[in-house]
């Protein structure tokens, strides 16, 4: 089955993506659009186990992919590690264009996580599309610290090389971001740098100037709200 771009484009015309590397502040980004203009927050990261329950050997070898233990799945060599996420990653596409139209039916959504750069640059227009790009040192300081890779980081101590695996996986994910950011360029997608010493006020405000149709959630009728916290 194929459907063309301009269906797509047509079906996620009420999705914003937030895209980009590993530590560029997508997350951050997502809650604040979320929490202001009334909009669903889909993350690509946390629905990434549910969709893995209906992945098939067949159509998603990398998202079905089973390993034996933990020194089995932080032991492969770099290159395999990296293709393998880079391939969940274009598997899982299709899948999380399934929930994103569904969910965008009925109210505007924010996409979180990764996805081609060119295939994004085809079915949505720029002004929805924000690419987050971080420096090498950002990944470097901020990546074992995030809340998110806590569990993650106590694992892989109790690994045999705990420190070899840790630095394999910082170089893996800032060869990745600047795989994602050199593609993003080609593609044309809108670039926000982050870098050690920038304001994420800042950052929010000049993407939001950047997105277009955005409109703040109104706020709660104030008569309503008095009333149900009288009862």
């Amino acid at each position: 089955m194929y459907l063309a771009n301009n269906i797509l484009a047509h079906a996620l015309r009420n999705v914003y993506w937030v895209l980009g590397g590993a530590c560029g502040g997508k997350t951050t980004l997502a809650q604040h659009l979320s929490r202001k203009y009334g909009m669903f927050h889909y993350n690509a990261d946390e629905m990434m186990w549910p969709l893995k329950q209906r992945a098939s050997h067949a159509e998603q070898p990398a998202m079905a992919r089973h390993f034996t233990d933990w020194e089995e799945y932080f032991g492969r060599p770099a290159d395999a590690y990296a293709k393998w996420l880079h391939d969940m990653e274009g598997e899982a596409f299709g899948m999380h264009v399934v929930e994103l139209i569904r969910l965008g039916a009925d109210k505007p959504v924010v996409f979180e996580g990764g996805a081609s750069a060119a295939t994004i640059a085809a079915i949505a227009p720029h002004r929805r599309v924000v690419f987050l790009a971080p420096d090498e040192d950002v990944v470097r300081q901020a990546y074992f610290e995030r809340e998110d890779k806590d569990d993650m980081y106590r694992l892989i101590q109790t690994l045999a090389e705990p420190q070899t695996i840790i630095d394999k996986i910082r170089g893996m994910v800032i060869e990745a971001n600047h795989r994602q950011l050199l593609e993003a360029q080609q593609a044309g997608l809108p670039v926000f740098p982050r870098g050690m010493d920038g304001c994420p006020e800042d950052m929010l405000k000049r993407v939001e100037q950047h997105l277009s149709g955005l409109r703040p959630d109104p706020p709660a009728d104030a008569s309503a709200g008095a009333a149900f916290n009288g009862n």
